[in-house]
C-alpha cells in the first residue's frame, strides 16, 4: 500500500526534475551526513535519534527538502534547521519536553518526534503539542505516508480512501491528519 521510499525518491524525480533550476528543494536527494556531526546535533538538543529516523537523515538531504506541504529544512543544513527550530520555544513557558523535537512544519501543522518512542505527532494552533495525537509510528512510515498521499492524491477520485490507507499502514491515531494533507 505504502509507496517504498525508492518509488517516492522515483516519483518526485519525475515531477520535479524537469523543472529544475527553477524549483528546487522537492526531489529526495542522497546525501551521506556524517555521523559524528548527527551525534553533536544530538547532545545540544538532550536527545538521541531513534535509528529510523537516524538512517533517513544520514542518508538523504532533508536541509533543503519540502515533500507536499511538510517543509522539513530550508537552509541547506538540516541539522541545524533541527538545532533553531527546537530553541525557539514551540512548547510554551518551561523546559522542552523531554524527548521531543519538532522535525518539520506545515499550515497548519508542526510535525514532533517522540524521540524515546520513535512516534511522530502533530500539533497546530488549536492543538496543543501535549494533546498531539500520534498519526505515525515511527519516521519512516511518517514519510512514506506523505509521499504515497502526494504522488497518488490526483490520481483518484477518492482521497478519502488513500488517506485512510496510509493512516491504517502509518498506524496512525488521528485520521483527520491524513484527510487533510490528501485534500
Amino acid at each position: 500500500m505504502l509507496l517504498s521510499i525508492e518509488n517516492i525518491k522515483d516519483g518526485l524525480d519525475k515531477v520535479f526534475l524537469p523543472l529544475e533550476p527553477m524549483i528546487n528543494g522537492f526531489r529526495l536527494i542522497e546525501k551521506k551526513t556524517n555521523i559524528h556531526d548527527i551525534k553533536v546535533i544530538e547532545k545540544q538538543l538532550e536527545v538521541t535519534f531513534p535509528d529510523k529516523f537516524l538512517f533517513l537523515i544520514s542518508q538523504y538531504n532533508f536541509g533543503s527538502f519540502t515533500l507536499g506541504p511538510i517543509v522539513f529544512g530550508s537552509s541547506g543544513d538540516y541539522l541545524k534547521d533541527l538545532l533553531v527550530i527546537n530553541h525557539s520555544v514551540w512548547w510554551g513557558k518551561g523546559e522542552r519536553p523531554n524527548n521531543k523535537i519538532v522535525i518539520a512544519i506545515s499550515d497548519p501543522y508542526t510535525i514532533m518526534l517522540d524521540t524515546e518512542k520513535e512516534s511522530i505527532s502533530a500539533f497546530s494552533s488549536e492543538i496543543n503539542w501535549n494533546d498531539a495525537k500520534i498519526i505515525s509510528s515511527d519516521f519512516i512510515l511518517f514519510f512514506r505516508g506523505i509521499g504515497t498521499i502526494f504522488l497518488q492524491r490526483n490520481n483518484t477520485d477518492n482521497t478519502k480512501i488513500i488517506a485512510n490507507n496510509v493512516s491504517k499502514a502509518v498506524n496512525s491515531k488521528d485520521i483527520n491528519f491524513w484527510l487533510k494533507l490528501a485534500e
